[in-house]
């Protein structure tokens, strides 16, 4: 019957312990030749039968049977006590062999001899106790006949004259004993904890991989997912669009824009995995620059006092004068976060957004609010994806649980201390370290705005294996007065604009296409086939962090599902805008 798995694996580490420790073949040649050395002119023949052969014997079964045999065996549950008592019976031989060698060479007279045989009986028992500390039966074979030969040599030589050192052997043997009691328990402990740890390492490693294989599941899932409900969403959102213009009563607009914020808070969700995704991906790319707190807390204060007012929360904003050095659209996205999750959490009182100088020299940004506080059992769990204190019932209104989460990737990308200071019931304030800046001129970004009538009688190809979305932006890009070229497929696309002769003004191509294709390169046959730069657009409803990446290293506009009129309508305005004069 097979043994339990613990007791199996200690009697394995017991046995390459064993057999980490045994005696090397030449260490016995060297006491043997040396202890033959000193004895062969008192008794040549002893020295042959008594030393030289048996330790011969026993060097030549080790080194050409034994050992090989060991280093071989597949060690199992069935054969590892066979293996111990094997190795016990190795151990055995060596101490009666020298058990019975050793006392024919006493000779008390010769002071030499006698400190040499004192010498070799000492290193034989200290050496056991060390080789076999792990394994107590294969110890007591071993040390048991010198325990018992030794002793009695000296009760009975010379009609007892060395009674006395009889007794001290016995004492140095029971002390011997003692030691080895010591050192084998500590071993043996030592195997064991050991194996524990080797246990723990395992599990830990198994449930790393069981966890990293769930992420990727997850990852995996969400990217499939969001691509698959972008879709649709996408076409509804540029039906919705055309439809608008066909809608005039005010029952039907009324209903209309019921859909249409149904579709915005949708769109929110999908957003903040799309940003999650893009930083996970390693895309967002950073621009730091000098700019003043003021204009940041100035757009802050118009986007949120009117939520907060309208909530009957007093909203405060510090009118600071200090400069931050970081990038001003990853640090509004931040503070849009943070201000966000204060006014949907707080029912009265004030939130607050203050900078104050540190003793560093750095710049501490605190957005304060007097909600319901983080209890501190959850206080490791705020930043985890998905994750929400304060919507059990799954309020689509309140996300998906990712504002946090999308604010400690971005500090981490932009290297923001971030803490915060929580009191249940009395509210949270988070604590962003800033590096400062030096003063600048404000300067406004110029707006350019983007017409319609720009886009009067451009050529467009729209490249889309849905024949929904393809309907649905030939329907809205007409209206606009393009001329729209729809195809299924590259080869599709291809065909058609060589068939007119002319390249499209912009390509818009959605990512994912048939037979594993991909809009990216059908953009680049198009350019190929005309051999110019054409400006190209890539729509795409996936949130893997690969396919992020893939697109934004083609080179290409990107856009995410779904896309509203006006993000589409501006995109195009730009490439026009950017367009090559050929």
């Amino acid at each position: 019957m097979p043994m339990k798995p613990i007791d199996f694996h200690v009697k394995k580490q017991t046995l390459e312990v064993l057999l980490n420790r045994r005696t090397p073949n030449w260490a016995l040649l060297t006491l043997v030749l040396t202890f033959s050395f000193f004895y062969w002119r008192h008794d040549p023949t002893a020295v042959v039968i008594f030393c030289l052969i048996p330790n011969l014997l026993i060097v030549t079964l080790r080194g050409f049977w034994l050992y090989p045999m060991f280093d071989r065996a597949e060690v199992t549950s069935y054969n590892i006590d066979r293996l111990l008592k094997l190795y016990a019976a190795n151990v055995a031989l060596t101490g009666i062999t020298w058990s019975i060698a050793l006392p024919m060479f006493f000779t008390p007279a010769n002071t030499l001899l006698l400190l040499v045989f004192s010498f070799v009986y000492f290193i034989l028992i200290v050496s056991g106790t060390v080789a076999l500390a792990a394994h107590r039966p294969s110890y007591f074979v071993y040390w048991l006949p010198f325990s018992i030969s030794l002793p009695l040599l000296f009760f009975i030589y010379d009609n007892g004259q060395y009674a006395s050192f009889g007794v001290g052997t016995i004492f140095f043997n029971i002390f011997i004993l003692y030691l080895y009691n010591v050192t084998n328990t500590e071993v043996v402990d030592l195997i064991r904890v050991q194996l524990e740890k080797q246990n723990l390492a395992e599990s830990l490693e198994e449930k790393r991989v069981v966890a990293e294989k769930a992420v990727d599941d997850k990852n995996r899932f969400l990217a499939a997912a969001s691509h698959d409900l972008r879709q649709p969403l996408h076409t509804t959102g540029l039906l919705l669009s055309a439809l608008h213009e066909h809608v005039k009563t005010e029952t039907g607009q009324q209903l209309l824009e019921g859909v249409s914020n149904s579709m915005n808070a949708l769109n929110n969700s999908f957003n903040s995995l799309l940003d999650v995704s893009k930083l996970d991906a390693g895309v967002v790319e950073v621009s730091q620059k000098n700019i003043p707190l003021h204009d940041l807390f100035q757009e802050i204060s118009e986007e949120f006092s009117s939520q907060a007012e309208g909530k009957g929360i007093k909203f405060e904003i510090d009118h600071t004068k200090h400069f931050v050095y970081t990038d001003p659209v990853l640090l509004m996205r931040i503070l849009r976060n943070l201000l966000s999750n204060a006014v949907k959490y707080t029912e009265n009182g004030t939130i607050s957004i203050v900078a104050n100088s540190k003793r560093n020299g750095n710049l501490c940004i605190s957005i304060s609010d007097s909600g319901p506080g983080i209890p501190a059992e959850e206080a490791d769990n705020i930043f985890s994806e998905y994750y929400q204190l304060h919507n059990p019932e799954r309020d689509r209104n309140q996300g998906f649980g990712l504002g946090l989460a999308i604010v400690k990737r971005l500090c981490d990308l932009l290297d923001l201390p971030l803490t915060f200071d929580t009191a249940v019931g009395h509210g949270t304030t988070f604590k962003l370290e800033v590096r400062p800046g030096t003063e600048t001129a404000s300067q406004k970004p110029v707006e350019t705005s983007a017409n319609i009538g720009d886009l009067l009688d451009k050529s467009i190809l729209v490249i889309d294996d849905d024949l929904s979305v393809l309907n649905g932006m030939d329907k809205l890009l007409t209206s606009w007065g393009c001329q729209v070229f729809c195809a299924e497929s590259e080869d599709q696309a291809v065909a058609l604009m060589s068939g007119l002769n002319r390249p499209p003004d912009v390509t818009i191509a959605d990512y994912r296409l048939r037979n594993d294709k991909v809009g990216t390169d059908a953009c680049q046959r198009i350019q190929e086939e005309f051999n110019q730069e054409i400006p190209s657009i890539i729509v795409t409803g996936d949130t893997s962090p690969e396919r992020l990446q893939q697109v934004v290293n083609s080179g290409f506009q990107l856009l995410h599902k779904p896309v509203s009129p006006e993000q589409l309508l501006a995109v195009i305005h730009d490439a026009l805008r950017l367009k090559p004069s050929s």
